[in-house]
């Protein structure tokens, strides 16, 4: 039993030092990246639960996200949309807190989420290149699971309907997106329940408004969004007729 655990625990170990790191930078598609690295921090977490091993499970997924915002900074780096979908996900994934020497403390800190923020909607959601304003969409949509009441904010709110009224198509359906990821989690938290409520009340003609896009998938993500927003009994059902 011993040698059957000592093995087990030499798999879990590459597993979560190299396999899972190394199928996050090289992982072809966006769903997968995504599966990744939930996979890494749900394993972080349950590794981590114990304090004999938080230090080193905070150091694993401490070194992955750091990889990505020194990639953020880094003036030469060519594909930074990816890295910032990256280290938004990373945030989204880890809102755990392990064991350390220090006391408690959150696998991916708040300050962390706060500085993503930021660059999310200053220098990527602001960028005139699609695949940057995408993966500015996509990193807020992260952080809006994270921590909710960012969508809140000024900026946030500006950004979203600008998006949502744009005549880009394509910029709608990043809109679009983003709330999806904010209402699409599921919560018992009633302060965060109330919020995504008055928030789709806040956004529900625009969301309507682009079920009448001339692109399937936007008008479809926003069906889809008005159905979850209905379902889940977040606005009057007559609202949601346009």
């Amino acid at each position: 039993t011993h040698t059957h655990t000592h093995t087990h625990n030499t798999h879990t170990h590459r597993y979560l030092k190299q396999d899972l790191p190394m199928l996050i930078q090289y992982a072809p598609t966006l769903p997968l990246m995504s599966i990744s690295i939930k996979c890494l921090c749900t394993m972080v977490k349950s590794v981590g639960a114990t304090r004999r091993r938080a230090p080193e499970m905070y150091t694993v997924v401490q070194k992955c996200f750091r990889y990505e915002l020194d990639r953020l900074k880094d003036p030469n780096f060519k594909r930074k949309p990816r890295s910032l979908i990256v280290a938004g996900l990373f945030c989204r994934y880890s809102d755990f807190k392990l064991h350390l020497e220090s006391g408690k403390t959150f696998a991916i800190d708040i300050k962390n989420v706060e500085e993503l923020f930021q660059k999310s909607i200053n220098e990527f959601v602001a960028h005139d290149g699609l695949a940057f304003k995408r993966a500015g969409f996509s990193c807020l949509g992260s952080l809006f699971v994270r921590k909710p009441d960012l969508i809140q904010r000024k900026d946030a709110n500006r950004v979203l309907d600008g998006a949502l009224q744009h005549s880009n198509e394509d910029i709608r359906m990043l809109a679009v997106t983003a709330l999806t990821d904010f209402v699409g989690e599921d919560v018992s938290d009633t302060e965060a329940t109330s919020l995504r409520n008055s928030m789709m009340q806040k956004f529900l003609s625009r969301i309507l408004g682009c079920i009448y896009c001339e692109k399937e998938d936007t008008a479809a993500a926003a069906l889809r969004l008005v159905e979850t927003i209905q379902d889940r009994g977040q606005v009057h059902p007559q609202l949601c007729i346009p």
